[in-house]
């Protein structure tokens, strides 16, 4: 069982983890894919365990890979003291996500894609985890050379604020006591005073 702000030590998150790593990458799956207009199987997350095949110079086709987190500010703490209290911490965080796109229409793609992103309708399943357009970047197109075979390719970055929550059980104070002790020059000394939200009417 998790620790509480009762119990002492590290406090972990109670809420669920926020869409990452394999999730998130489905969900930007999904995005790119859609936004570009190519089949899912199509546009391809890097960095694979099991990499498919890839397709011939001909075939249209994409890949991409978050490439940093980047945490924006410090996060905001507030205190929510329904049932016994916890935690609410607000975080943001920028994704940098490298999108390549292939084969003879690349470019238009590309640019298909961009263009695509603008569109509200386009990224609300995206923004419904937490994941907001902040930034698109420009388009290099360039080539690449695979078995004797030229691959034509589109290469660009866009920015995406990552928004979401972790509650922690930080529980509220029930009562507290202590002493306030003054620090003026009376001539009978410093005057003590206990206080205990116990005894408060």
């Amino acid at each position: 069982m998790p620790n509480t702000s009762a119990t002492g030590g590290f406090l972990l998150p109670t809420s669920p983890d926020p869409v990452g790593d394999l999730d998130l990458d489905r969900k930007l799956n999904d995005l790119i894919s859609g936004a570009a207009g190519l089949p899912g199987d199509l546009m391809r997350p890097r960095y694979q365990r099991e990499p498919p095949p890839r397709p011939p110079p001909d075939t249209d086709w994409g890949s991409f890979g978050v490439i940093e987190l980047d945490r924006v500010g410090p996060n905001y703490i507030q205190h929510v003291p329904d049932g016994n209290g916890r935690d609410v911490m607000k975080c943001e965080w920028d994704l940098r996500i490298f999108v390549s796109f292939y084969g003879p229409n690349c470019g238009r793609i590309a640019q298909r894609f961009l263009d695509g992103l603008e569109e509200t309708q386009n990224h609300e399943s995206a923004v419904a985890n937490g994941l907001h357009l902040r930034e698109m970047r420009t388009i290099a197109i360039l080539g690449e050379q695979v078995n004797m075979s030229w691959y034509r390719r589109a290469e660009l970055e866009i920015l995406i604020r990552h928004k979401f929550s972790r509650d922690y059980d930080v529980l509220n104070i029930l009562s507290a006591a202590g002493m306030v002790t003054s620090q003026g020059t009376s001539p009978e000394g410093p005057v003590e005073v206990d206080w205990n939200t116990e005894l408060v009417q």
